[in-house]
């Protein structure tokens, strides 16, 4: 890199160097994840992001089963069945990849 003066009159040269930072850090479980009954036999999930400014999206699971990834912080399922009670987590990832805990809401039945 070479800084000039007002005058135009160059300073003596220096040489730089750059390190880019690897992100090793998984982002942090949702938080407030909650699951309500929406409609014609649809859930609605929700959550909350804190501290993971790099967040991308969140796979969602019903019961264990995955049933669906989003970038924003809900998700409404496919139809579900009826007086089953499904229970709900969200796995958030980050730019790079990196998976948080899995985190739980309540139970919610369908009827």
């Amino acid at each position: 890199m070479r800084a000039l003066n007002t005058q135009g009159v160059s300073a003596t040269p220096q040489t730089l160097s750059f390190t880019t930072l690897k992100d090793v850090t998984p982002p942090k479980p949702a938080k407030n994840i909650r699951v309500k009954v929406a409609t014609n036999q649809r859930a609605l999930v929700q959550w909350e992001v804190e501290g993971t400014p790099d967040y991308a999206y969140a796979k969602v699971y019903l019961n264990g089963i995955y049933v669906g990834k989003s970038t924003t912080t809900s998700f409404t399922t496919k139809v579900l069945k009826k007086a089953k009670n499904y229970k709900a987590s969200v796995i958030l990832y980050d730019t790079t990849g990196h998976a948080s805990k899995k985190s739980y809401a309540s139970t919610v039945k369908i009827n």
